[in-house]
């Protein structure tokens, strides 16, 4: 079984293999930042921006990565999607 890893990107985890939570680090060290700011057309209207970052954990977005343990990975999975509300 391939190594499960936790991947917290802003505010959300994501489980994957560590290979492929590799990859996704890379990807987004090289991308570029977008962000828009609204603002009602009277006042010029909304505003976007595209820059580069200085690093993954930029823009108070921090993204950890965790390993899994296998049962525990195994008993989460087992017990599926939480109930609503």
């Amino acid at each position: 079984m391939a190594i499960k890893v936790k991947i917290r990107i802003g505010y959300t985890d994501y489980v994957m293999d560590l290979d492929k939570a590799i990859h996704v680090i890379e990807a987004l060290a090289g991308a570029e930042l977008y962000e828009a700011k609204f603002k009602p057309k009277a006042e010029g209207g909304t505003t976007h921006w595209i820059y580069p970052q200085d690093a993954v954990t930029d823009n108070n977005a921090e993204t950890h990565i965790t390993i899994l343990n296998p049962g525990f990975y195994n008993l989460a999975k087992l017990a599926g999607k939480p109930p609503l509300g």
